[in-house]
């Protein structure tokens, strides 16, 4: 059995998140999280329409425990 690590408080959006990406409406819900629709705001991708998960952190669980 993995010993139990505790879950990483760095996890999530980027700080530069919101320059990069502006974000659209909301296409799909689940358990963990939701996922949206995004563009890309600069770059070689400017333009491009992209999906972006957000999982809530709420319902993640540490290694081990189950």
């Amino acid at each position: 059995m993995e010993a139990e690590r505790p879950l990483d408080k760095t996890f999530g959006f980027a700080k530069n998140f919101g320059a990069k990406y502006e974000l659209r409406k909301e296409v799909g819900r689940g358990h963990f999280g939701h996922t949206c629709c995004a563009v890309v705001k600069k770059g070689e991708y400017k333009g491009q329409a992209v999906a972006v998960k957000i999982i809530a952190k709420a319902k993640l669980i540490k290694a081990g425990q189950f």
